[in-house]
């Protein structure tokens, strides 16, 4: 049975790059879009996998416009899918990144982050405390987010990525 345990959640400094670099190479390894679709040879070539997550994880520390909490980044309104956010969702945040180390998956850890994510985005400004949070889930990713009363509201997965799993597009209830 999994245990809830507390989780701090702080704003990520480069100092902690190596180790949410090597939560996501680990949490993500398996992962259809950044594993067989955008990196396939993933296994052959470790350090390469561990230096992509190197290089995106410094990029958010070091971005003021993106927000990073612990291991997730979150991010107003993303270009690639702007498209499905209009009317009420025209103003939107989105989770970027989210991954829980395998090891320490089902103590909160993810319910946590995005909880603090929502909080955030009731307090955004410009906005009647109703900003909506998004999210592109993976498979394996989509249960957990439907646990947090997440629903679906577009996918992501069409076009060239019709054969990548996961994909939907989800937002906050």
């Amino acid at each position: 049975m999994a245990t809830t345990t507390i989780t701090t959640i702080r704003q990520a400094t480069l100092s902690d790059v190596e180790q949410i670099a090597q939560v996501f190479a680990a949490g993500f390894i398996d992962d259809d879009v950044f594993g067989r679709f955008m990196h396939p040879r993933r296994r052959e070539y470790p350090l390469d996998w561990l230096a992509h997550w190197q290089r995106e994880i410094r990029l958010h520390v070091l971005d003021p416009s993106v927000v990073t909490y612990a291991m997730a980044a979150f991010e107003r309104n993303w270009e690639d899918i702007k498209h499905h956010f209009v009317g009420a969702r025209a103003q939107s945040w989105m989770i970027e990144m989210l991954c829980v180390a395998p090891d320490a998956q089902g103590r909160g850890h993810g319910r946590a982050l995005v909880e603090a994510a929502i909080a955030r985005c009731r307090g955004a400004e410009g906005g009647d405390g109703r900003v909506p949070l998004c999210v592109i889930a993976s498979e394996r990713g989509d249960a957990f987010y439907d646990k947090l009363g997440f629903r679906e509201v577009g996918r992501a997965n069409v076009g060239e990525l019709s054969g990548v799993s996961g994909g939907s597009l989800k937002q906050d209830a």
